[in-house]
């Protein structure tokens, strides 16, 4: 279970950060939060790391022998389209992985959750390390949520 922590009683889930291209080299942009709503399911806020960190490869590899990762994003643009694309056409816009994220976030036993596309996105909101908030995904405004398209999903066909 995750470690749970509260922006304004909102509760944050601290998620590992993405395994890095070893090419890549970029710089540690701070620590930035995502608050992702939706309209029909409970909210929650996402903590993405940008600076080095560290992260065993395989389950067989103790944590004392993790791996460090150097930073990839060389901008914040790089962190938001990241973002954006994981919760619209990505891992993040099927029902097994947020139903996880959400029972994570909100202290709760992970469901046996099947592929689906029924929880409906709402906003992305960007919270920057100086605080400042950024909506980056507005489904109101947003060209790739269409609810006609979602209805046609078959379960086990998410990303």
């Amino acid at each position: 279970m995750s470690k749970l922590s509260t922006i304004n009683g909102i509760p944050i889930f601290m998620n590992k950060t993405l395994s890095v291209p070893p090419e890549r080299t970029g710089k540690d942009l701070g620590t930035y939060h995502v608050k992702i709503e939706f309209h029909n399911a409970r909210g929650y806020i996402r903590r993405y790391r940008t600076g080095l960190y560290f992260s065993p490869q395989t389950a067989g590899v103790s944590p004392l022998d993790a791996t460090p990762h150097k930073p990839w994003r060389e901008t914040e643009e790089e962190l938001v389209w990241e973002i954006v694309s994981s919760y619209v056409d990505g891992n993040y816009s099927c029902d097994c992985n947020l139903k996880n994220d959400i029972a994570d976030a909100h202290g709760e036993p992970r469901p046996d959750a099947a592929c689906s596309e029924n929880i409906k996105l709402k906003r992305l909101t960007l919270i920057k390390p100086d605080l400042t908030e950024e909506v980056i995904w507005d489904d109101a405004t947003s060209k790739h949520d269409n609810p006609a398209e979602a209805d046609e999903v078959q379960p086990g066909s998410c990303p």
